[in-house]
């Protein structure tokens, strides 16, 4: 399941690809954006789905993504294991990796242009997925055209990911809910701020972090507390704290907290250099066949090398 580093390399690719910079601007325009396909409209709107993040969202994604044509892509940020992609007319693309999901640029061809244009947008995605010259990949479910004629495809084999579109309150709300968790922005990274978080926020009512029996491996990354961190990274960030894992949280002093939050940012910032982490991945792969089989790739096509270096995930000791 992508982690941290994995979201936070598809941001800055697509950061890179789609905003560029002063010196190489790029093209920011949607001309269009895809509807989703059946497949994956079922996927989320399943009653059965204990999942079911944005339903209300998702339920009228075919008018809001209509509003989306001719609008201009502002800005793409990170918060926690979300990628979003907000516009100049109040409206942003949400998206979250799921188990198996990637971003997946592509040129498009005239004919794909002219599908999408005529509103045909499931056909093109229909003939895509069906394809058998063009692309491995066969699971994309939605995304959008910018006006320069590239495509970016949402690519998810598990169909555990999301995509929706919020309006600005409805962001604000979102972000909201994060308020009680900690995300690990490496950019202005101070153990510090860890500490606060685990002496001053309630896990619930008045009970605080800091008077938890929770063992520190399940705080990390099977809390919520913690927002980018899951199996893989909180094992490693512990491992090299060297802190025992099954340490309750309340044992712990200042000490240890800033032992766990600077492996926390070597970690993270190391994994995210080397474009996160593909358990099958190895270097002589294709990246279109590494995406075709549900492992992560980022948009730019480079593959992630973190995992040659994981010491102690799935690791005897």
């Amino acid at each position: 399941m992508p982690e941290l580093p994995e979201v936070e390399v598809t941001k800055q690719d697509m950061n890179d690809m789609i905003l560029g910079s002063e010196n190489s601007p790029k093209s920011k325009t949607i001309a269009y954006a895809l509807p989703y396909t059946k497949e994956f409209y079922s996927a989320k709107t399943n009653p059965k789905n204990n999942k079911r993040d944005f339903i209300a969202q998702i339920l009228d994604y075919e008018n809001r993504r209509k509003l989306l044509s001719d609008a201009q892509i502002l800005s793409i940020e990170r918060i926690a294991k979300f990628i979003i992609i907000s516009t100049n007319i109040g409206l942003h693309i949400i998206v979250h990796l799921g188990m198996s999901a990637t971003i997946y640029p592509i040129i498009a061809t005239e004919n794909d242009k002219e599908l999408i244009a005529s509103g045909r947008g499931l056909d093109f995605l229909s003939l895509l997925n069906t394809s058998t010259d063009r692309v491995f990949a066969k699971h994309h479910h939605t995304g959008f055209l910018l006006e320069d004629g590239r495509i970016f495809l949402f690519h998810d084999v598990r169909r555990f990911g999301e995509w929706a579109i919020l309006n600005d309150q409805e962001l604000a709300d979102f972000k909201n809910s994060f308020i009680s968790s900690w995300d690990p922005h490496l950019s202005d990274f101070d153990p510090k701020s860890l500490i606060n978080f685990i002496q001053n926020h309630p896990i619930q009512s008045t009970k605080k972090w800091v008077n938890s029996k929770m063992n520190l491996l399940a705080f990390i990354g099977k809390s919520g507390a913690i927002k980018g961190c899951g199996a893989i990274y909180s094992r490693e960030v512990i491992y090299e704290s060297g802190i025992e894992p099954s340490t309750p949280i309340c044992l712990l002093k200042n000490k240890d907290w800033t032992k766990i939050a600077n492996a926390m940012r070597d970690v993270l910032s190391e994994s995210i250099m080397d474009g996160g982490t593909a358990f099958n991945t190895k270097e002589s792969d294709k990246a279109d066949l590494v995406r075709a089989r549900g492992d992560f790739v980022r948009p730019s096509g480079v593959l992630s090398r973190y995992q040659e270096k994981l010491k102690s995930y799935k690791k005897k000791h």
